[in-house]
């Protein structure tokens, strides 16, 4: 790397006070002046979904993660301490900061199916190995667990 390149590289990082995490989760401005948050979804083709919080005067970006539980934590934080109030995106599952899920409980009911379905197919087919039915059958079953889950997370947020 040629000297101009370091120094600009340097100043770059001066000039952006972002802090980054291993998992994704970045805290990329201050919002001192902001008014109200809102809770948004961003869909990246083939990876997973990420949660953004916009800031709703200047509808600047002021924290994303993976993780929509951090994303709700971060919300309640600023809540408290700022007293700012919150909306929430149309695509979102739950419009709660009790929804802690990343997916909606029909994608969840819908990759238990696709489970069990790759686990039928596996235990009538003779070539396949033992393991790999038992391993999608409990990918199935957890997807069930986690759509029985958000289902009553869903419905307690509609119902608040």
């Amino acid at each position: 790397m040629s000297m101009p390149t370091k120094k600009l590289l340097y100043e770059m990082s001066k000039m952006r006070p972002t802090r980054s995490f291993l998992n994704g989760t970045i805290n990329i401005e201050d919002i001192n002046d902001a008014q109200a948050l809102i809770l948004n979804k961003i869909e990246f083709p083939y990876s997973p979904r990420a949660f953004q919080v916009k800031a709703a005067p200047s509808n600047d970006v002021v924290y994303w993660s993976f993780s929509r539980r951090k994303a709700n934590n971060y919300i309640r934080k600023n809540i408290a301490q700022r007293g700012l109030s919150i909306f929430f995106s149309d695509t979102l599952a739950g419009k709660s900061l009790d929804y802690n899920y990343r997916y909606s409980p029909n994608e969840y009911l819908f990759s238990f199916a696709l489970y069990f379905v790759i686990a039928a197919i596996s235990v009538s087919s003779p070539m396949t190995e033992s393991f790999f039915t038992f391993f999608m059958s409990f990918l199935a079953i957890i997807s069930l667990i986690k759509s029985i889950k958000s289902r009553k997370a869903y419905d307690k947020s509609k119902a608040d």
